[in-house]
């Protein structure tokens, strides 16, 4: 069929139809009108074309990109199982052996340091006799104790406090603090709220206040080699870079000095009750005592530890440390437990032998499901794309017979 033309001239219109052999014209009244609806047509067709929101055409909009649909056979499926298998085990080896690299001393000192001064009159039995003996300020409290080391420690050397069955994780003592204060702004009506009762001291407030403040770790530990004979046998702990960077430098300002401190009042026995942990110096900022911003960093479990320092030197096998412990923290009115840890690191950081662990679970685990499969696929195999195993052809006798 050939193309058509027309043209408008008064109320006639003229059709020009083209063929391959002939032309024919016609004359036809009324097709003005018929030629203003088809124009009023093209322009709503033409003005939908412009306010539409369609988007410009492409393989990725309307979703016909190449895509690759593997096909799951039980020869692939089984492989995988084993090859994921393998890969477990083996990086659970490496993790396993990494963690058995790490070199770590650990000696339990709260017992042995208050029953040293266990007496006929004060036998250190009853837990009341125990917190009556470390809140007297005028009883000294320190022990020492000895760790052999019999692997090369090499450097550096962390040195951590442990305790166990503190819940530093409890609601009400997590949320004792002014994280405004740290930062030197003045804490706000809900926050000192939050750090009852260690928020005010005679109209005053506490900075910092709170609970986790007022309960800081406050044992200290002086190593050596020697048996503090000489100076040269002193092993140094350095104390500085132990916080996370952004607690330096953020979190707690170099503008904020301690200020109505309880624990820094140890003058009379009628503020031992009042003396939670460690004090605070005054002519110090917040951001150069790191201590303190380790402790801040509170643990999830009941027991854990917390970085004291780290040793910059090796440790040869044979060495005889002797340390040295002022035992002024008081874990015994909550039934706590302490202890001090020396330990090296690995790629994996400390020892730890669960991540090891339970890669090569996993791995044999996946190693075993793969043999399973083929087992199944040994005993009762089957052809790829058999159709007589699909939910629509599979029909029942009793629908057999109906059919036929």
């Amino acid at each position: 069929m050939g193309s058509i033309r027309f043209m408008e001239l008064g109320r006639i219109v003229f059709f020009s139809v083209s063929g391959s052999d002939m032309t024919t014209v016609h004359a036809l009244k009324g097709g003005g009108e018929f030629l203003r609806r088809l124009q009023k047509e093209e322009e709503v067709q033409q003005s939908l074309r412009r306010e539409s929101r369609r988007p410009k055409y492409s393989r990725f909009s309307q979703q016909e990109l190449g895509s690759c649909k593997p096909m799951l056979t039980p020869r692939c499926t089984v492989a995988m199982f084993v090859s994921l298998g393998v890969m477990c085990i083996a990086i659970g080896v490496y993790a396993l052996l990494a963690s058995w690299s790490v070199v770590e001393l650990v000696n339990r000192y709260d017992i042995f340091c208050i029953m040293k001064y266990a007496t006929h009159a004060n036998p250190m039995i009853t837990v009341d006799e125990k917190i009556a003996f470390m809140q007297d300020a005028t009883k000294r409290k320190n022990c020492t104790i000895t760790m052999d080391v019999t692997k090369l420690m090499k450097q550096p050397i962390y040195v951590y406090y442990q305790l166990g069955n503190y819940f530093q994780n409890h609601r009400r003592y997590v949320k004792s603090k002014s994280e405004r204060q740290l930062r030197g702004l003045a804490a706000s009506s809900s926050e000192l709220n939050d750090c009852k009762p260690e928020d005010q001291v005679n109209g005053e407030v506490i900075v910092p206040c709170g609970l986790i403040a007022w309960t800081l770790f406050n044992d200290t530990y002086d190593l050596s080699t020697n048996g503090f004979s000489s100076d040269n046998g002193t092993v140094f702990v350095n104390k500085t870079a132990i916080a996370w960077k952004s607690d330096r430098e953020e979190r707690f300002n170099n503008t904020v000095f301690p200020t109505n401190f309880p624990n820094n009042n140890r003058t009379t026995l009628a503020n031992a009750s009042q003396i939670g942990g460690g004090w605070l110096n005054e002519s110090l900022p917040l951001s150069k005592n790191e201590n303190l911003m380790v402790w801040m960093r509170t643990a999830a479990l009941p027991t854990f530890r917390k970085l004291y320092g780290r040793i910059e030197t090796d440790l040869q096998p044979g060495t005889k440390l002797t340390i040295n412990i002022e035992n002024y923290y008081n874990a015994y009115g909550f039934g706590g437990s302490k202890k001090l840890v020396l330990s090296t690191a690995s790629w994996i950081g400390g020892r730890n032998d669960f991540l090891g662990l339970s890669y090569i679970v996993v791995g044999c685990a996946s190693i075993l499901m793969g043999l399973v499969f083929l087992y199944v696929h040994w005993k009762n195999p089957r052809p790829l794309g058999d159709r007589s195993y699909l939910s629509w052809v599979r029909k029942s006798p009793a629908t057999s017979t109906v059919t036929s």
